[in-house]
């Protein structure tokens, strides 16, 4: 998936820079960084449409916990 490597690729930056918030990845692009997954998602509805989006919480390794449906937009928080 080009979401996750792209995010992957882009971690120790944004760790340094932004741990703790939600990055937005489209593709091969980081559309973008938000303080909340809800933000977050109305950006990426509001620029891609009601599309399945890429949305991880800007975490070290070790203290990654997401649900994957979430994240691969195959489930939303409503």
């Amino acid at each position: 998936m080009a979401e996750a490597s792209t995010f992957e690729a882009q971690l120790p930056a944004l760790l340094s820079q932004h741990a703790g918030k939600y990055a937005l990845v489209h593709g091969t692009e980081l559309v973008g960084v938000f303080d909340t997954e809800a933000n977050a998602l109305a950006a990426g509805y509001q620029k891609f449409g009601p599309v399945p989006l890429y949305i991880r919480q800007v975490l070290p390794e070790e203290q990654k916990a997401s649900a994957p449906a979430l994240v691969l937009g195959i489930l939303t928080a409503a």
